[in-house]
């Protein structure tokens, strides 16, 4: 017999009203909905499940220089702050070239005219090796900083605002300290151009200040607000990082480049076409707490009015069933870039090089892409990730989907898989009736970074990027669609499994 309090987990669904078609599903359809259920719960318990992780495997030198070459030409080839453009790179060991296969979040036609580009640059100076000329190299930075431009103008306005909020009013500073750190950081906004932005960003990475807003961050971390609001001066570092990638990433290119000569000497750019994502999600009828629960957890299950209750708790101090109810309406499902270039060598049966089944991507993995890579046949590399919950992250669509069919029967493994593990997360939040972690930014600052790859390569970090000692010798003196703020399947009973919950399978 149901808790008192958990019979108040049957909040009136208003979306109970939709079509037949929304409110019986089956099949293909029935699965997705038990999948997106517990994957829009957790993301309404909180989006950030962690902190950043990273690959933490032991490379030889010329296998983590070629990671880290893959890595920087995504990552130049991403001119969103958002995730519309994200770009993600398979290196595939063809019969007679290599083959740089990339995919995005988004098409876009210059991305693949810019790459060719890029490497025409990388070719030019390689040949010019061991002097690389200073124009070439030059040349090289401002075609990604160019690039760039719509990137770096809002990184700039980000870090306006961050600054803004280190010194609120005028005369905020109390200290000589402090007034010298906020004149630095103006001369820093002060800039008259991109290039100049970030050439100056680059040039100060290691400077004193930005040692002075570590210690200022510390400082604040005491009047941290209950969400975890981030330190501005915190914020204020990251942003001045990130603008002076944009000066490290080609010039690493340019360094690796003169180490991975066999890569340019026979090659081929191509574009991967897209890939279909699933339909939309919508809530039906049977969609509240207590239905949602009645498919994630068995019904003999020991634990169940506890959860039930802390469930309810958690509803009524959070508003936890408003804000999964919204989600819904910000879930527009996209196949990731990373996701579309695993299934691309997967699929096509591609070979990588050096047998390193590793996709680089401009952007840390979403919590989804990195169980999906985790669960998948593929036996990749699971890529390292900002540990964060972006519902718009979509499988591959299959049509048609049936039972007999092995690339059904596949996904179905993997959405069980992943489903499973989505579950798990959300019911030990429940228990604990515990907050999500601190938010933390996607990407990373990469202004320092001390966990090194090996001993015999100490430049390279397990995340692909490096202490820039080698960029410091190259002389420049010449030259996250966010889920906005939130304010299925025939859902029955069905079968138990016996880890608990009921299977996603059609």
């Amino acid at each position: 017999m149901p808790s008192s309090l958990s019979a108040k987990l049957c909040v009136k669904n208003p979306n109970g009203d939709r079509p037949a078609a929304a409110r019986h599903r089956y099949g293909y359809q029935k699965v997705l909905s038990r999948f997106y259920e517990p994957l829009l719960l957790l993301r309404a318990l909180g989006q950030t499940r962690g902190d950043h992780t990273t690959i933490s495997l032991d490379l030889g030198p010329e296998e983590a220089r070629r990671r880290r070459f893959l890595q920087n030409l995504a990552y130049i080839g991403d001119v969103d702050k958002s995730s519309i453009s994200c770009t993600a790179i398979g290196l595939e060991d063809a019969e007679t070239r290599y083959k740089f296969w990339i995919a995005s979040n988004q098409v876009n036609g210059r991305s693949l005219d810019f790459f060719k580009t890029v490497f025409g640059h990388l070719e030019c100076i390689h040949g010019h090796s061991p002097g690389r000329p200073e124009q070439d190299r030059n040349a090289l930075v401002m075609l990604c900083v160019g690039f760039a431009a719509k990137r770096i103008r809002e990184e700039k306005k980000t870090l306006v605002r961050k600054i803004n909020e280190c010194y609120p009013t005028p005369g905020a500073p109390k200290t000589k300290e402090d007034q010298d750190l906020r004149d630095w950081l103006y001369s820093v906004v002060e800039q008259d151009d991109n290039l100049n932005l970030c050439r100056y960003a680059y040039k100060h990475r290691h400077s004193t200040f930005l040692d002075l807003l570590i210690r200022k961050a510390h400082e604040g971390k005491d009047l941290i607000d209950p969400i975890g609001k981030r330190s501005p001066f915190a914020s204020v570092r990251h942003c001045l990082g990130r603008l002076a990638e944009h000066i490290r990433a080609p010039l690493r290119l340019i360094e690796d480049a003169g180490h991975l000569g066999q890569l340019l000497d026979c090659y081929e750019v191509c574009a991967i076409d897209p890939i279909s994502p699933v339909s939309r999600q919508f809530p039906d009828a049977q969609t509240t707490l207590r239905g949602i629960l009645n498919r994630m957890l068995k019904k003999d299950d020991p634990e169940r009015p506890q959860i039930e209750d802390a469930l309810h708790l958690i509803n009524i101090r959070s508003h936890t069933f408003e804000q999964f109810r919204k989600l819904y309406e910000y879930c527009t499902p996209q196949v990731h870039a990373e996701v579309q270039v695993l299934e691309h060598f997967y699929r096509n049966g591609l070979r990588f090089v050096g047998n390193d089944r590793y996709v680089a991507c401009s952007k840390p993995a979403c919590l989804c892409c990195e169980m999906y890579f985790k669960h998948h046949p593929a036996r990749m590399v699971v890529p390292a990730s900002h540990n964060k919950v972006w519902t718009n992250w979509s499988p591959p669509l299959v049509e048609p989907f049936v039972k007999s069919d092995p690339e059904s029967k596949q996904q179905l493994e993997i959405l069980n898989k992943m489903t499973a593990d989505i579950r798990s997360r959300a019911i030990a939040q429940i228990l604990k009736q515990s907050p999500a972690s601190h938010w933390h930014p996607d990407s990373l600052t990469n202004i320092t970074d001390p966990h090194l790859l090996s001993s015999d390569f100490s430049g390279f970090s397990i995340d692909g990027s490096s202490d820039d000692s080698a960029a410091t010798a190259l002389d420049l003196s010449g030259t996250e669609t966010p889920t906005p703020p939130i304010q299925g399947d025939e859902l029955t009973e069905g079968s138990d499994l016996k880890t608990g919950g009921v299977s996603i399978c059609a």
